[in-house]
């Protein structure tokens, strides 16, 4: 989820496309969290979500980024 370009909105499939296998099979739970806990909402087309929020875009960026450095 880190690595998406800058928008707020993603596509599930789009997204679903560059995970493995294990990150597939829980994916659709975190999603339902996330929705849940209100950091994700659903957009009229079909598979799409945005971030409710910019800090929560920013926050998923920012722990993406300190995970492939290891810090």
């Amino acid at each position: 989820m880190g690595k998406l370009p800058l928008e707020t909105k993603f596509r599930r499939k789009e997204l679903v496309k560059e995970m493995s296998d294990s990150e597939r099979r829980n994916f659709d739970n975190f999603r339902r969290r996330m929705e849940e806990l209100g950091v994700l909402a659903k957009e009229e087309v079909r598979g799409e979500y945005r971030f409710s929020n910019e800090l929560f875009r920013l926050y998923v960026m920012i722990e993406s980024l300190i995970a492939e450095e290891g810090v």
